[in-house]
């Protein structure tokens, strides 16, 4: 007996059978689905654990902590807040990327056949479904999850931007707050040293230019005050916009003296091999170079016809054989040069990529033997203050001060130690804060958190 089943019918059985082939081979999509949850739920722990709103008390210490501080920063600054939204955003692309495109629903109908006579209503309604090649949506699945990744990456180095901002910022405080003590007890000594001329001149062992020299190194040192409290307001507000507070609101003082570590630094190799497994930038970058070759194999799979099914209803066909309808559509890539441009696009992009990251990895190496350098430079200097000048200048001063008095000596030396001793308490306070922002750059080289890691913990000389 003749098979008598329509040739179109015997087609349309291959139809479930395309489409099943389809969705298995975007089923490597479902791990990018799961690490796009692993994501979002990070992004949601992170967001309950952050307060809302300006303003408000911050546990700073007082005296205020820098670890403190750091940390505040961090929780509050809305810079972290703009960059989670970023990355929850980027997240929300791989869903999109793994979806089939929504169905098509076509409805018309013959207008002459309304209320006609001697015909039926004519309509035609017609329900589409296109298919991606197999492997399609898995690869644009792919291309957002790395982008997701690289945002994420993004994220953390705000975070470590902030922390050395912070960190820094305190460190200026506290050399404000320490040059403040030392012009007061310099504008005290200059008091003495005048009251002292003065005494001098009564007695007729000096001249009248002790006493107006001491006068006048006295209102410049008011007039160091003057400037030191303009730079105090400046660094205080700029903390408070980091701390995202009023920038007026007063802040608890610095700690009287930083913790100077004594320990060995360790060697190039190590802080390079820790920044390259630790700066977020690097691990952005190579989460970038995925998203670009996963685009660029996208690129190739674009040449690859899309598939379509449909099924339709016409009522205008005299029996239902052929009123119903089903049937399948296939593209046909013809643009050929631009397929192969496309390609060859995202070939360059790849490339651009990859160089970026060795960019990245080179930037990297030099930031962190340029910040080891500083670091070796401020303690060398800050153990040479300490240790030998500033003893020198004290003792100088002293013995200015004794042959003055005594009239073995004249008045200009007096006031040549002062200035001395003056400057190398300040270039000691210095050195002291350029020995702290050299390490919190080193801190940030090897991608810790200035303020809250110490090169302590960094296991020393390796």
């Amino acid at each position: 007996m003749l098979d008598r089943t329509p040739a179109a019918w015997r087609v349309m059985w291959m139809v479930p059978v395309v489409v099943a082939g389809i969705v298995v081979a975007e089923g490597c999509a479902y791990s990018d689905a799961a690490r796009r949850r692993t994501m979002l739920e990070e992004i949601g722990r992170l967001e309950s654990e952050r307060p809302g709103g300006a303003g408000g008390e911050v546990a700073l210490g007082d005296p205020m902590d820098r670890a403190q501080l750091v940390h505040a920063v961090l929780a509050r600054n809305p810079n972290v807040d703009a960059a989670l939204h970023a990355w929850r955003a980027v997240v929300e692309r791989q869903p999109q990327a793994d979806a089939l495109p929504d169905p098509r629903l076509e409805y018309s109908f013959a207008p002459l056949s309304i209320g006609a006579q001697n015909v039926d209503y004519g309509q035609v309604i017609t329900v589409r479904q296109d298919f991606p090649f197999p492997g399609r949506l898995s690869l644009r699945s792919a291309v957002a999850i790395a982008e997701a990744a690289a945002t994420r990456e993004d994220y953390a180095t705000v975070r470590l931007q902030l922390a050395v901002m912070a960190a820094q910022l305190y460190d200026g405080l506290y050399t404000i707050e320490r040059a403040l003590e030392i012009n007061e007890e310099h504008q005290r000594l200059l008091e003495d040293v005048r009251s002292t001329a003065l005494d001098q001149l009564t007695a007729g062992r000096a001249n009248q230019d002790a006493p107006l020299q001491a006068e006048l190194d006295l209102r410049r040192v008011q007039l160091d005050r003057i400037q030191l409290v303009a730079q105090l307001i400046v660094v205080r507000t700029r903390l408070n916009g980091l701390l995202h507070r009023r920038p007026e609101r007063q802040l608890p003082p610095t700690v009287a003296r930083l913790d100077v570590t004594g320990e060995t630094l360790p060697s190039s190799a190590a802080l390079q091999a820790r920044a390259l497994d630790g700066r977020p930038e690097l691990r952005a970058a190579g989460h970038r170079v995925d998203a670009r070759d996963a685009a660029r194999e996208l690129a190739e799979h674009e040449q690859l016809p899309d598939f379509g099914v449909m099924a339709s209803y016409n009522s205008m066909w005299g029996s239902l054989e052929h009123q119903l309808m089903v049937g399948v559509s296939i593209t046909v890539p013809l643009q050929i040069d631009a397929h192969v441009a496309a390609v060859r696009e995202q070939d360059a992009r790849a490339a651009e990529a990859r160089s970026r990251r060795e960019a990245v990895e080179d930037r990297i190496r030099v930031e962190v033997e340029e910040a080891r350098a500083h670091v070796v430079h401020a303690r060398g200097t800050l153990t040479l203050i300490e240790g030998r000048m500033l003893p020198t200048a004290r003792d100088q001063l002293e013995a200015a001060r004794a042959a003055y008095v005594t009239g073995r000596g004249t008045f200009q030396p007096v006031i040549d130690a002062e200035r001395s001793l003056r400057t190398l308490e300040l270039e000691r306070l210095r050195a002291e804060a350029d020995l702290h922002t050299a390490e919190a750059d080193l801190l940030r080289a090897i991608g810790a958190v200035p303020g809250v890691d110490s090169l302590s913990e960094m296991g020393g000389a390796r």
